[in-house]
């Protein structure tokens, strides 16, 4: 077979660890930032039909085309769901496009963003406003930069807690949600909310569904919808949980939708909470899954099988 010769602006993107033999080219037109952090690879850039993209180590963090339908519901829907929502964690997302949904509620007071790398912060500050639409300048609110589990060591209570790490692909990943996990119940409110989010289509591994199950062994409850990705060429789980209580009534979101400047763009009221039903085929794929206990040492990709 001949070699394909790609122009020097196409950016080789594996984004999905769990089949290293599939890639996923994109060209980027016009690179608008690229640099090396201390802690990753940052580019920035605009993918002809696919608008604004941003890209770390190679990965795919976010493309405009399809943003809203992620960011709606990772961080907006929960946000609306809690019914007073004053202050709200949010744990990556440096993009401030999560942030950009929270603060759409004018009942939230409060937002933390706890962003490990600055640097992808002042990247998108200056480059994705049309994306998150000054919410990384606004007085509600405060970003730190810091490791998640050293901050979640300090005396804070949040409402909601928006969980953006990266993507549950390998052992270490995992550590990082189970330390996460492990800290949140002493920093959430009587009746908090978490939000998260992960890879539900690509067997055997299924990291969203892990993180599911992990959510389902340590929470009062957990509930997953899924929905199809152009931005991941993937069908993505979104996950809802809590420590205490049991899921919120989704009567209220029509209700805190309405007093929204403008609606949700990306899901209606109304489908929740069928929305959050797994399939026969979902519960089949959750019942199938590799055990957690049987991962790969740190440094490895958790899809390996023994």
């Amino acid at each position: 077979m001949q070699n394909l010769t790609l122009p020097p602006t196409w950016n080789a993107i594996n984004h999905d660890q769990t089949l290293p033999g599939r890639h996923v080219l994109l060209g980027v037109a016009r690179v608008l930032a690229a640099t090396q952090s201390p802690v990753q690879h940052i580019l920035l850039g605009e993918v002809p039909g696919y608008g604004l993209g941003l890209f770390l180590d190679g990965n795919v963090q976010l493309l405009e085309v399809d943003e809203a339908h992620y960011h709606e519901r990772l961080a907006l829907l929960p946000t609306l769901l809690h019914p007073a929502p004053r202050r709200v964690l949010i744990v990556g997302g440096g993009d401030g496009l999560a942030a950009r949904e929270v603060l759409r509620d004018q009942r939230v007071e409060h937002v933390t963003m706890v962003e490990y790398d600055a640097a992808v912060v002042e990247l998108c500050r200056q480059h994705l406003a049309r994306l998150h639409q000054g919410s990384l300048n606004n007085s509600r609110l405060h970003i730190d930069i810091a490791d998640a589990r050293l901050f979640l060591q300090q005396p804070n209570r949040f409402d909601v807690a928006i969980i953006d790490l990266v993507d549950c692909y390998a052992a270490e990943d995992v550590e990082l949600y189970r330390e996460v996990l492990s800290l949140l119940p002493a920093r959430l409110a009587p009746g908090g909310l978490i939000s998260t989010h992960g890879d539900i289509s690509t067997a055997p591994w299924r990291p969203g569904l892990q993180l599911l199950r992990l959510l389902r062994k340590t929470c009062a409850w957990a509930t997953l919808e899924q929905l199809g990705l152009m931005s991941y060429s993937a069908v993505w789980g979104f996950i809802l949980a809590g420590f205490d209580g049991a899921p919120p009534a989704a009567e209220r979101l029509a209700e805190q939708a309405a007093a929204l400047a403008t609606p949700p763009q990306t899901w209606l009221p109304t489908m929740y909470p069928a929305a959050w039903q797994p399939t026969p085929a979902l519960q089949q794929a959750l019942a199938q899954l590799p055990q957690l206990e049987s991962l790969p040492p740190a440094g490895e990709t958790a899809w390996v099988q023994r």
